[in-house]
């Protein structure tokens, strides 16, 4: 998998489990900033994992690869 869909993949996960009221893993929360770098100060994370997201999409396309496949 490309390095890019792993942390969409991660990124995913988090606003899914603040959706549910539980704490992020932290593991998906570190594939998140291994991929983005820190999480901006400011920027709850919510919106880092969007950010995460959209950036992510937009490296596989880059290289070729489809992000929903």
């Amino acid at each position: 998998m490309h390095p890019s869909l792993s942390a969409m993949v991660a990124a995913l996960k988090v606003p899914t489990a603040i959706n549910h009221r539980q704490q992020p893993d932290p593991k998906d929360v570190a594939a998140m900033c291994k991929h983005a770098g820190p999480q901006p100060g400011g920027v709850n994370l919510d919106d880092f994992a969007c950010g995460v997201i959209q950036n992510a999409i937009k490296a596989a396309l880059r290289v070729g690869v489809d992000p929903f496949k």
